[in-house]
């Protein structure tokens, strides 16, 4: 078939504009985005609320007297005739006044006024607001001493109510005043009060208070001494007797020293607490030291004789509470001291004694002697260590008498004070060792200790050589022979008697005939044997008890035998204990490696236990697999590739393009060419 020459023509032009279109190499620009955020930018100014609160802490100052004469008193040294005579008054029937009241009207512009009562018993309701120094003693300092009481006319709320200045009282005794209904003063003998300055000051040295009896049926008093907003309160020397209270007899709180000494408190039924009743001090720097007293029979509804509770104050001063005899005192808490603190500079209890003191409605004496709470771990890693310290020198006949609480962590405990006859405890009730105690048949250490405790020279019914004997361990199965004693459940044939029978938890008598009875254990056959059975040669388990009179099983050789370590077995592969001993064939990795086996070394051993995976990048040549090690992305590192001519050699895009171009010289040759053909 003949094609016309203008379709020719226009075959060629397709061809030609076909074959331009094949020349195009196609070139995919990359989108080259960045993402700008809008950034907004605030100015704004602070914004201020209302006037700052300021706090304001009130400085306790306190009132400023004469240092010799505060010496003075403290020591009980009588203070030295003022210069004025005018302000050495006596008060009382041919004195200079009546009262004491009329005479502190008179000015005095001396050191301070030194007035006498001059008469046997002294009747006046006192109140002292006047900022100067006041001693008031009684004419009679040998005794019997002045004896001050209440008017009886109307209710009068104390004996001596101090608002200002400072007091010291001696050789005066104070009692209440019974009357029809009620007791007087109502509220209390002696009050010491103020809520701003100058704040009073008390000292009240050799004076004696006595209720209105404690037994059942006695008519109630109050307070004898407070303080409620001074600066000092000081009792040295006093005695306190014969009183069921409302309150302790003595209260305290908002003071900056508060001091009693020396003082005896006896027979005292009072109210919360029995004797010495303190709360917390004014600002940061105040002091508690209750020292050298005598408490005897005070009892409180919780506390028996003293109460400490400052709460969650507190001061960088101390809490000394020292020297003092505390015995029959009783409360539902703790029938000696209680302690409620968060911290004190110096917290001392030492060198207290005390002795059948008691919990009430309670069988247990545990926490009989002070109970002691601390809202705060701080500082006590170990309560017991700790308190123990702080109460060195301190005894007691009660066993765990002390009780302590660390409120953060819930942490609480008991320990025993060293005893009053300085004997040991009941090893068997209280472990804990203190130096040097005396033996008792009950309180002993054994020989095997490191401790050991001393034997009494004068007690004739545990002399030197029954001492000895209980320093004796009780006998085992692996006891020396004659080195160790019969008790109650184990006596062997070799075991030491008692050497009488005057401890009669276990007799000489019963010992021996228990020995003489005595049925000897069987030996050891490997079958279901019972601890301490005979040790024999084939059969001893750890727990057996070797002979001691079989000629061919030495006791030397039997705990050899019971000592002996059965070395692990060798691993099967079935049912492996864990630490079974490695070998070439089974090696799990809980097994143990051999140490000492020339055919299987203790690294070939380490080995197999834990296989190390090749590195399949180690080394790489220009055939290695990119599955197997890709191909490195950094240019750097792709130089140094031995494949960067093969595997990783980069594209360059052509690939693409050349593949294209085949793509379409084959739709040219099988579709267009023929179509073309057709319409020709």
């Amino acid at each position: 078939m003949k094609v016309a020459p203008h379709l020719t023509v226009i075959m060629f032009v397709i061809l030609a504009l076909a074959s331009l279109s094949l020349g195009f190499q196609l070139d995919f620009g990359k989108i080259d985005s960045a993402t700008h955020g809008n950034t907004t930018v605030n100015d704004s100014k602070p914004i201020y609320g209302s006037d700052h609160l300021v706090s304001k802490s009130q400085q306790f100052i306190s009132l400023e007297k004469d240092s010799s004469k505060l010496h003075s008193a403290q020591t009980g040294k009588l203070l030295q005739k003022p210069t004025n005579d005018e302000c050495s008054l006596t008060v009382g029937t041919g004195g200079d006044y009546i009262t004491v009241a009329a005479a502190l009207v008179i000015p005095c512009e001396s050191s301070g006024y030194k007035i006498t009562l001059l008469e046997e018993t002294h009747v006046e309701n006192l109140v002292i607001d006047i900022e100067s120094t006041i001693l008031i003693k009684g004419a009679n300092s040998e005794g019997p001493y002045t004896q001050w009481t209440s008017n009886k006319d109307g209710e009068n709320s104390y004996l001596i109510e101090l608002k200002n200045g400072y007091l010291i009282i001696q050789f005066v005794d104070f009692q209440f005043v019974q009357t029809t209904h009620f007791s007087t003063p109502t509220n209390g003998l002696i009050y010491a009060r103020s809520t701003s300055q100058p704040y009073p000051s008390i000292t009240i040295e050799y004076c004696n208070f006595r209720g209105l009896g404690n037994e059942q049926g006695s008519q109630q008093t109050n307070t004898m001494i407070e303080i409620s907003g001074g600066y000092s309160l000081v009792v040295d020397e006093c005695t306190f007797s014969s009183t069921k209270s409302q309150n302790a007899v003595i209260k305290a709180v908002d003071y900056i020293q508060f001091s009693v000494s020396n003082s005896n408190f006896t027979d005292i039924n009072g109210g919360s607490t029995g004797a010495i009743e303190v709360y917390t001090g004014t600002g940061t720097e105040w002091d508690i030291l209750i020292q050298g007293n005598i408490f005897d029979n005070c009892v409180g509804t919780k506390y028996g004789a003293i109460n400490v509770d400052t709460g969650s104050a507190t001061t960088t001063r101390y809490l000394q509470i020292i020297d003092n005899q505390i015995k029959n005192c009783a409360g539902s808490n703790t029938g000696g001291i209680y302690i409620n603190y968060a911290e004190f500079g110096a917290f001392v209890l030492q060198t207290n004694i005390f002795q059948d003191n008691s919990i009430i409605s309670s069988q247990s004496y545990f926490g009989c002697d002070a109970h002691i709470v601390k809202a705060s771990k701080a500082g006590v890693s170990d309560p017991v260590y700790y308190y123990k310290d702080k109460t060195q020198g301190s005894k007691s006949n009660q066993l765990k008498s002390v009780f302590v609480e660390i409120l953060e962590g819930s942490n609480q405990a008991n320990f025993s004070l060293r005893t009053i006859s300085n004997q040991c405890w009941d090893a068997s009730i209280e472990p804990e060792y203190f130096a040097d105690c005396i033996c008792t048949a009950q309180g002993h250490y054994n020989i095997d200790d490191m401790r050991s405790c001393v034997c009494p020279s004068n007690d004739p019914d545990y002399q030197q050589d029954k001492c000895d004997f209980y320093k004796l361990p009780t006998c085992s199965g692996d006891s020396d022979p004659d080195k160790c004693r019969c008790d109650g459940t184990n006596y062997p044939s070799y075991c030491l008697c008692p050497l009488d029978d005057l401890d009669t938890t276990y007799t000489k008598t019963q010992c021996e005939l228990e020995k003489g009875e005595e049925i000897p254990p069987d030996k050891c056959t490997g079958i279901d044997d019972e601890p301490n059975c005979i040790c024999t040669l084939d059969n001893h388990p750890t727990d057996c008890t070797c002979p001691d009179d079989d000629a061919d099983y030495s006791p030397a050789q039997c705990q050899e035998d019971k000592q002996e370590v059965i070395p692990p077995v060798m691993c099967t592969g079935i049912d492996d204990k864990p630490d079974c001993i490695c070998t070439l064939d089974n090696h799990p990795t809980d097994c143990t490696c051999p140490i000492d086996y020339h055919d299987y070394s203790q690294a070939q051993c380490l080995e197999d236990k834990y296989p190390v995976t090749p590195d399949k990048c180690d080394p790489i040549t220009a055939t290695t697999p990119e599955v197997d090690c890709a191909c490195p992305t950094d240019a750097a590192k792709l130089e140094l590739d031995p494949r960067k001519e093969t595997i990783c050699k980069p594209s360059t895009g052509k690939e693409s393009s050349g593949s294209i171009r085949a793509v379409l010289y084959m739709i040219v040759a099988i579709v267009l060419i023929p179509a073309l053909a057709l319409i020709f």
